[in-house]
């Protein structure tokens, strides 16, 4: 009572904020593989009971009290400290605003007072102490839940920690879950929720960090949660959570109730899996199993009618797991007819609100996988389950049900690879009974789009989806498009007519990126090259098509089957021959000329939009790939070989766009980094194959008229192509730090979230220019230092160490920070 701790209130003696802070930095240091284990330990257990239940301890009469008598204890160790008048009213100020018990906000106030500069302004000072009041309160809670975290989904969760640390974090997260964390965890984001404050970004985020820990917990296999599966109680604490969050009041719970469903589903799903077979039953006790569903069956009964659609997500979570636990009854209690109406869009609604959504655009993809993986086993639990309800929704065709259905699966198995290799691998094991559940839809979903014109272009996407690059996916959708009618055969046919890229552009599309999607595997690439047909309609339509995206589409699916060795060259002379990019000597490149470089100036330019120019530098990149001989084969003087293309990507695309102000349409200004990315692959290949030392041979000119000769020289006397690099290097640097949250939610910015990828790719091809050009600068520099070599050039390191525009954009620091970034 002394102290101001209620027994009766949930909660403990809550630390001081250095703590926390030694808490949040202990936990990170052994993420990163840095700790004293004797050290780890003590802070861990010293933590115990604020790990154990996260939530703060809420305002109460008792602690009000001993505020208003002003002698309040500090620290449990050491004696009370009286409290100025003023200070008690602000502590019952800051105890009404956080929802904090009265004596912690005492605590926390002083805490602010000893940290805030004084002022003359009396009141402008005691304004800056609430304040920092508030951000200590903010941040000491951050520091704990990113540690728990942190404790639960990596140092507990993965495989790769020490083993002589693994064992000491399992022991300690199993006993947390003995004594009630996901219990605490539950009640904390109820109360988290609950709580009305002006600015509630940090509450939203710390809500979002406890359902992602829930969610883990449940899936883990290390985790007694998914070895013993879930109980009445969780249940039903997690289904309520469930209903009672609504964005009604307060902000946007979307996401956070997107993972408490996923979590009842993966729940609920890992119930049937035993520690020691998991595709075994666990429902041993029926008189058991019977109670259990007749309490989630009220609480359906008792969800409110409406427009709620997870309600009906519930009742299809809920409907799944009566199908397994009783496969031979029916059970009366369930009546799907009366909820159709509004479960037909339930997989529409979670397109909406998962994929689609900008939380989930802006997750990083180490957050996105897990997602995936679970409603991909939900989809699956679905056709096992509910396969004739599904054949209904294509029947009726209701409010194209179906078609969400499709397009979901599309979209999970496109971001997971692993949730490909969990419905294409016959030996899957996580549930052998996925493979034959979805071969059994995607057999019936092929034989409805013959009647169903509207499934086709779906149907493409989801075999195009599952074809991740060295893994069963390709080789099941190849079988699968070979599984009675030769529907291989009939796409290629199809792309061939006439009339299909002005009728229907949007299956076209859909064919070629399947096209391309099979290619990516080594072993289809060698046998789909060998039908020389194909390039002859690809080339057709080449010389065809007249808009840029189906075109680029074309240049693509030729740049994939370029891959195939035994093509590159042939696919390479009909590109030539085609004049996409006509061969003029280099002196002619200033001017106008037809082809790309038209297109590029008068419609993508103009558009802001970018496809063809894209896929162009994309396919050469694919040739020199394949085909290096191309690079040292022709003098780079010539009309042919590599000489006009790299003259193009480099200086008409690469270096126009980087010293010129070009526009982008919204929300493709990703689009930039996708420019540069082709040029920067062929440079890259050009200075890997360009050797100073080796002489001229009969298959190989000679150095001095390899184009990596040329781009040496640029390199080493500053010029435009330097500049650019440079520039590049300290621009992706300083979008990365732009795009990085500092929040631990795991997230990017929205515009973030759409760059990172390609901006991690520019600035590896970058980075891997410079290394090569910094290990030949010695053999270079010795070449033109003989007689007659007629060229000239500085050091590479110099340039990048003392020249103005390396001083000017600071490239040693920008590549040390990328380096930590990425």
């Amino acid at each position: 009572g002394k102290s101001g701790v209620n027994p009766a209130v949930p909660g403990c003696w809550k630390m001081p904020f250095e703590d926390y802070q030694e808490l949040y930095t202990t936990i990170q240091d052994a993420c990163a593989g840095q700790y004293d284990l004797d050290n780890f330990n003590k802070v861990l257990h010293r933590h115990k009971a604020a790990l154990q239940d996260p939530r703060e301890r809420p305002p109460n009469s008792q602690s009000r009290s001993i505020v208003k008598s002003g002698k309040v204890k500090l620290q449990e160790s050491k004696p009370e400290v009286k409290l100025e008048t003023p200070y008690i009213e602000f502590a019952l100020q800051i105890s009404d605003r956080l929802h904090l018990d009265e004596v912690e906000s005492a605590r926390l106030l002083k805490t602010a007072e000893e940290l805030t500069p004084l002022k003359k302004d009396r009141k402008e000072y005691e304004k800056d102490v609430m304040k920092n009041a508030e951000q200590i309160f903010n941040l000491r809670r951050k520091c704990l839940m990113i540690a728990l975290l942190d404790l639960v989904t990596t140092l507990y969760g993965h495989d790769d920690v020490s083993s002589e640390i693994a064992p000491h974090v399992e022991n300690f997260v199993h006993k947390l879950l003995k004594d009630g964390l996901v219990k605490n965890t539950v009640a904390l984001i109820k109360t988290l929720h609950e709580r009305k404050v002006e600015n509630r970004a940090h509450i939203e985020v710390d809500i979002w960090r406890a359902s992602q820990m829930l969610l883990f917990l449940f899936r883990t296999p290390k985790s007694t949660m998914a070895k013993e599966g879930i109980n009445l109680r969780q249940a039903l604490e997690i289904s309520q959570l469930l209903q009672t969050l609504t964005p009604r009041h307060y902000g946007n719970v979307k996401r956070t109730r997107v993972m408490l469903l996923l979590t009842i589903s993966t729940a609920l799903d890992y119930k049937f899996r035993s520690q020691g077979d998991p595709y075994q039953a666990m429902h041993r006790d029926t008189k058991d199993s019977m109670n259990f569903v007749k309490c989630l069956m009220v609480f359906c009964q008792r969800w409110p009618d409406g427009t709620d659609p997870y309600k009906y997500l519930f009742v299809l979570v809920y409907s799944i797991y009566v199908k397994k636990a009783f496969p031979l009854q029916k059970n009366p209690n369930i009546d799907h007819k009366a909820n159709e109406a509004l479960m037909n869009k339930i997989f529409h609604h979670l397109n909406q609100d998962i994929v689609n959504a900008t939380w989930f655009k802006s997750l990083r993809l180490n957050k996105k996988l897990p997602l995936c993986e679970v409603i991909c086993e939900l989809l699956n639990n679905t056709i096992q389950c509910h396969f004739n309800f599904l054949k209904q929704w294509e029947d009726t065709r209701q409010d194209r049900s179906f078609q969400s259905f499709i397009n979901l699966y599309a979209s999970v198995c496109a971001l997971s690879p692993s949730c490909t290799e969990m419905i294409c691998a016959r030996d899957n094991p996580r549930d052998a009974t996925y493979y034959e559940a979805f071969l059994k839809f995607i057999l019936y979903l092929k034989k409805q789009t013959v009647h169903v014109s509207e499934l086709q272009v779906p149907y493409l996407k989801l075999l195009a989806s599952l074809c991740n690059k060295d893994g069963s996916g390709c080789e099941y959708v190849f079988d699968v498009l070979r599984n009675g009618k030769d529907d291989w055969e009939t796409y290629v046919n199809h792309i061939g007519r006439r009339a299909i890229y002005r009728d229907q552009p949007e299956k076209l599309l859909a064919i070629l990126h399947l096209m391309q999607a099979l290619l990516y595997n080594r072993k289809l690439r060698q046998v789909i090259s060998r039908e020389d047909r194909i390039q002859k309609i690809l080339f057709f339509l080449l010389s065809k098509i007249r808009m840029p995206i189906p075109k680029a589409a074309v240049i693509d699916t030729l740049a994939s089957l370029a891959r195939a060795s035994r093509t590159t060259q042939q696919i390479w002379q009909r590109i030539e021959d085609s004049q996409i990019l006509p061969r003029k000597k280099r002196g002619d490149l200033d001017k106008q000329l037809p082809g790309i470089l038209k297109d590029l100036d008068d419609v993508e330019r103009k558009n802001g939009r970018y496809p063809l120019t894209i896929a162009f530098g994309r396919f050469v990149h694919s040739v020199v790939e394949s085909w290096p001989q191309l690079i040292h084969s022709i003098p780079m003087e010539n009309y042919c070989g590599i000489g006009p293309y790299y003259n193009f990507l480099v200086r008409k695309v690469l270096v126009r766009l980087h010293l010129q102000k070009w526009k982008f349409a919204k929300g493709f200004e990703f689009e930039r980094w996708d420019l540069a990315s082709g040029s920067l692959g062929v440079c890259g290949h050009i200075l890997m194959d360009f050797d100073p030392v080796r002489p001229r041979s009969k298959s190989r000119v000679a150095p001095m008229q390899h184009p990596g000769m040329e781009l040496m020289c640029d390199l080493g006397n500053g010029e435009e192509l330097f500049k650019v690099l440079v520039k590049i290097i300290a621009e992706a640097q300083e979008e990365i730090s732009k795009a990085l949250n500092d929040d631990g939610e795991g997230t990017l910015s929205e515009y973030g979230s759409q760059n990172m990828i390609h901006l991690e790719n520019v600035l590896l091809l970058t980075l891997r220019i410079f290394d090569y050009a910094l290990e030949k600068e010695g053999d270079f520099l010795r070449l033109l230092a003989q007689p007659n070599s007629g060229r000239s050039s500085t050091h590479v390191s110099k340039q990048l160490l003392e020249s103005e525009v390396s001083r000017k954009n600071d490239v040693v620091m920008a590549i040390g920070k990328c380096l930590v970034l990425c």
